[in-house]
């Protein structure tokens, strides 16, 4: 299960993730990120109360890195995520 929070301020919205961004679930965290996304505003995603990311839900957080997104995250496995899909990014943009 995965709980979504939104909250919307003057320049950024802001999501929080709470529980796994696995199955069925990724499908519901990018229905609302590309909801946000038309704002046109900063977006920020909280990780640190994720506790499990599937292999579709890591794919959904690079996107998201992508299009712009910060990723917020504490934790030694939280951070490792937000560091690797960072780390992928750099590798991407250095091959282009």
């Amino acid at each position: 299960m995965l709980r979504i929070t939104v909250q919307e301020e003057s320049a950024a919205w802001h999501l929080n993730f709470s529980g796994k961004l696995a199955g069925p679930w990724v499908t519901e965290a990018e229905k609302v990120w590309r909801s946000v996304l038309r704002s046109g505003n900063q977006i920020e995603v909280d990780l640190n109360e994720l506790t499990g990311v599937d292999a579709a839900g890591r794919t959904l957080l690079a996107s998201m890195h992508e299009a712009g997104a910060s990723l917020r995250a504490t934790g030694v496995e939280n951070c490792a995520l937000v560091a690797d899909i960072g780390q992928a990014r750099r590798k991407i943009k250095k091959h282009t």
